[in-house]
């Protein structure tokens, strides 16, 4: 089972995901910029990621929220990435 969680602070949201598989991600946006940790950060994740955070509507906050619920329903990061 995959678990995502954010963690909300004062100039940046860290999106924390255990996929099901084992891999760990943290993808983390702030004014600065946008930036991924983790047994998975690859160029490829952080483009995603990205992307993911300056398209669409609502906020940082909303599209994070978003983010983490489909985190959730994926097994790993190639699945997320498609289904997102």
């Amino acid at each position: 089972m995959t678990k995502a969680r954010l963690n909300i602070q004062h100039d940046y949201i860290t999106l924390r995901i255990t996929f099901a598989d084992g891999g760990k991600l943290n993808f983390t946006r702030s004014y600065g910029g946008a930036k991924a940790s983790g047994n998975l950060a690859t160029r490829e994740a952080l483009e995603f990621f990205d992307a993911w955070t300056r398209q669409g509507t609502g906020t940082m906050g909303e599209k994070m929220n978003r983010l983490c619920e489909k985190a959730k329903a994926a097994s790993n990061l190639q699945e997320l990435i498609k289904t997102a």
